[in-house]
């Protein structure tokens, strides 16, 4: 039997309001210990149910408030009254009645990790797992991997917590009741709602600058804007056990020479002692290339060669005789290994081993240090190579003021090139390989009038003082006592080593080098230029990580900003302190064309016989 006892008015803090409540004792739950004596069963529990008449239910209505939750019975059951809907039984065990006692003394809303809210546990584990996927494929020390996480999970996050707002609103619209929205939208501050605001705009920003790495750009060669004939271009390239790169490689140079013509293209390439299948691979190379219509000239061959270690003067020397070898249907007085028309060859691109895109040699064709496109704005150019996420050939490549350049961004110490790189746009340099170059083809072509039509290995065995000590001597300035002097330039200029008692230097530093001792007068300077548009890699990961991955709009504009930035800067500062010094060894000789603003060389120092240092 049921029955109705009017509590009190109680009133709330300094509230005026009052709120009568209504004890309704209720059936014991199955559950508790004191039913279990004479717990009725289903049918009359359902019986009793049924006595809750109309009339009864009118009264409560009227006395109790919409929604009104009666106070606990000594039984620890409650009967929730709700305006809108038939009055429903509730039981609650002991745990969930302390529980919810506890809770209902506090008005603060609990954390969102007290909540254990799905969706922000699986926005952190996305992010986690973004972070160990790109530290995986690239395991290099950047603060791009931990942007590209947070970007991916918050991005996750917006957009899922705006569906969940964007469903409450449309479930409210085909309900037609507003309740419906307290209960689709989560249940959250405003301060939180605010931050999801904030972020969103954040998100909304970085879309709008872009996903997907932009096109290659491929700009017009300058002859072909004059209207003047096309150029010619030969294409040469060493290789060595590149069975891996080959395929690419030999996809980017046939996309190259059908871009640059057929007929206007010669491929000249020299492979020698590969134990894989580089000779094979490059034989394929050849018959796609005379399919296309396309001179070539493909050699491997075996040839006896040794050296102590990678930097002496017997590589150097052998690595000058294949780059030779490459170049040689230009240069040879053989008329039989010389091509018939190599006076109108224009430019030359030589190729390393690399990674590269067809669109980006293109854009090394057309390189000029005032932005506009020019074939004929330079005597040497060069794009950017890297291994391991960093600059990779720093043996050979200085800068402006002839000071090495080095791994780590921003790579060059002098602040006209640091700003012209932030820039993305060439700069001057005194030496620089880098992967692949391009040259104009003039002072590398045979001349029937030349005095000296000695070979390589004749020049280089005069550099050479025979038996001299090897030593750290200073090259080409005669105010050094003991100093070495280069030989003379030959013609055509030609890849060579140094002395043995000079510095040790590549094969391609030296043709740098040799440019400075072409245009040796301080109004004409050696037109050397480095593209950082033009960028190439020794392996396939790191060419798509500078490639593409960086060129992606939103990590481009991380890394400009920010990862570019203190971090770095900070690596430069330790490795300034560690000691990157200028080349002084060799740098003699360049002086003359450095800057007014790079700091001179140290000249001859007075010093009585008896002093050390």
């Amino acid at each position: 039997m049921s029955y109705f006892a009017l509590s009190d008015w109680a009133r709330r803090g300094s509230s005026s309001l009052a709120t009568v409540g209504h004890y309704l004792p209720i059936p014991p739950s199955p559950f508790s210990s004191e039913s279990s004596a004479s717990r009725p069963s289903q049918d009359d529990d359902d019986d009793d149910d049924d006595h809750l008449d109309d009339h009864h239910l009118t009264k409560v209505e009227a006395k109790l408030h919409s929604g009104y939750l009666a106070p606990s019975s000594p039984r620890g059951q409650y009967l929730a009254i709700d305006g809108d809907r038939p009055p429903r039984l509730h039981s609650r065990s002991p745990s969930s009645s302390s529980a919810g006692s506890s809770s209902a003394g506090s008005t603060r809303p609990r954390s969102w990790l007290a909540r254990r809210d799905p969706v922000l546990i699986f926005v952190v584990l996305l992010s986690i797992a973004t972070f160990v996927a790109l530290l995986v494929a690239f395991p290099f020390p950047t603060t791009v991997h931990a942007f590209a996480a947070i970007f991916v999970g918050v991005t996750a996050w917006t957009q899922i917590s705006c569906l969940r707002i964007v469903f409450a609103l449309a479930l409210v619209a085909w309900r037609g009741n507003p309740k419906a929205l307290a209960k689709g939208l989560p249940r959250w501050s405003t301060a939180q709602y605010s931050f999801l605001l904030v972020l969103s705009t954040f998100v909304l920003y970085c879309l709008s600058l872009g996903l997907v790495p932009p096109l290659n750009e491929l700009p017009p060669l300058d002859r072909d804007l004059a209207g003047a004939p096309p150029g010619k271009y030969f294409i040469a390239a060493n290789l060595y056990n590149n069975e891996d790169l080959v395929p690419h490689w030999s996809d980017q140079v046939v996309k190259l020479a059908e871009h640059l013509g057929p007929s206007n293209t010669f491929v000249s390439i020299y492979e020698s002692n590969s134990k894989d299948k580089t000779p094979e691979l490059l034989a394929d190379l050849a018959t796609r290339l005379t399919h296309l219509g396309v001179p070539n000239r493909v050699i491997s061959e075996k040839t006896a060669r040794w050296w102590a270690y990678g930097t002496s003067p017997e590589r150097i020397g052998f690595l000058s005789a294949a780059r030779n070898k490459a170049i040689e249907p230009l240069q040879s007085p053989d008329v039989e290994l010389r091509l018939p028309d190599y006076h109108e060859f224009t430019k030359i691109v030589f190729l390393n081993d690399i990674f590269f895109s067809w669109q980006s040699a293109v854009r090394l064709l057309t390189t000029s240090l005032d932005g506009k496109p020019g074939e004929d704005g330079y005597d040497l150019a060069c794009g950017m190579d890297f291994n391991g996420a960093g600059l990779y050939d720093t043996w050979v490549a200085r800068d402006i003021c002839g000071t090495p350049m080095r791994t780590f961004w921003p790579y060059v110490k002098d602040p006209v090139s640091v700003a012209r790189l932030r820039q993305n746009v060439p700069m001057e340099v005194s030496a620089c390989w880098n992967g692949m170059v391009a040259f104009p083809a003039a002072p590398y072509l045979f001349t029937p009038t030349s005095a000296a039509q000695s070979t390589a290995d004749e020049r280089n065995a005069a550099a050479s003082p025979g038996l001299a000590k090897r030593g750290w001597k200073m090259v080409d300035n005669a105010t050094y006592v003991g100093g070495r002097m280069s030989p003379p330039l030959p013609s055509p200029i030609q890849f060579r080593i140094s002395g043995v008692d000079a510095c040790d230097h590549s094969e391609c530093f030296l043709f740098s080098l040799d440019l400075h001792r072409l245009y040796s007068s301080t109004d004409r300077r050696p037109r050397i230029l480095m593209n950082p548009d033009v960028r190439t890699g020794y392996s396939v990961k790191w060419w798509k990580w500078n490639d593409v991955v960086l060129r992606i709009p939103v990590l481009k504009f991380w890394n400009d900003h920010w990862s570019r930035g203190y971090p770095l800067n900070i690596v430069d500062f330790i490795f300034e302190k560690a000691g990157r010094k200028r080349d002084y060894c060799t740098w003699s000789a360049l002086a003359t064309h450095a800057p007014s603003r790079c700091p001179p060389l140290p000249g001859a120092i007075e010093r009585p016989w008896n002093v050390a240092g």
